[in-house]
């Protein structure tokens, strides 16, 4: 009887033990801090131009770019790079949806 209040200890002290590891695992996921960009250089100001009507949906950094996800006032997507160095616009993706046949 001895060992198995012994192994029933044991075993509680391990679930809490995993269960700490687990708080520490969603606290470090979801409270840590946001990702950075290194930006070598510097730039003061710089303007962007985006079509009339159009609004930023998602802004998303890699690689060295920043990249803006926008739509279009016909409704269509398009993609901004953004050299996060010089602040130049490096390139427009036009994002056509594919119509059905």
């Amino acid at each position: 009887m001895q060992a198995l209040k012994a192994l029933v200890i044991i075993l509680g002290i391990l679930i809490l033990i995993a269960f700490g590891f687990l708080a520490y695992g969603v606290a470090t996921k979801f409270g840590g801090s946001k990702p950075t960009v290194a930006v070598e250089g510097n730039f003061a100001e710089n303007r962007i131009t985006l079509p009339a009507g159009a609004r930023v949906v998602e802004t998303t950094f890699g690689g060295g770019r920043i990249i803006l996800r926008m739509v279009k006032p016909d409704g269509a997507e398009a993609l901004v790079l953004i050299d996060a160095a010089t602040g130049v616009r490096a390139g427009l993706v036009h994002l056509d949806r594919e119509t059905p046949q």
